[in-house]
């Protein structure tokens, strides 16, 4: 059986020295996970935020972000490897595969071809557009 690691997500602007004091604070290893960061902290939250991924607290901690328009993300977080070491950049939902996730998920099977008809309108469809 795997190692448990417990998770934090963060899903307000918090950012700034209090906030890292309390990241620290956290003496065993966690995932921090970030949703929506780029919605959530704004260019300046951000900025304040590189000291926390730049590395510069010993910590055993996984910081991970999501994030919708990357477009948002304050261009020093970017192409970086000392603030973020991936990015990982996920594209529309190929037809095949919304096939398979209704037969799995999809109560009414007799909708599938609608589903899969609708996907076909978007250029990138993805996981918050299906049923």
């Amino acid at each position: 059986m795997g190692k448990e690691i417990p998770t934090i997500g963060v899903n307000k602007p918090w950012q700034g020295d209090e906030f890292n004091a309390f990241i620290q604070s956290i003496s065993q290893p966690v995932v921090i996970l970030l949703d929506d960061f780029e919605k959530t902290h704004n260019s300046d939250d951000q900025k304040k935020m590189l000291t926390l991924f730049d590395g510069v607290y010993a910590s055993q901690k996984l910081f991970i972000l999501t994030c919708n328009n990357k477009y948002r993300m304050d261009h020093h977080m970017l192409n970086r490897p000392g603030h973020l070491y991936h990015l990982l950049e996920f594209k529309g939902l190929d037809q095949s595969f919304i096939k398979v996730y209704c037969e799995d998920n999809l109560l009414r099977k007799d909708y599938i071809p609608a589903v899969s008809a609708t996907a076909a309108l978007f250029r990138l469809f993805n996981f918050d557009m299906l049923p």
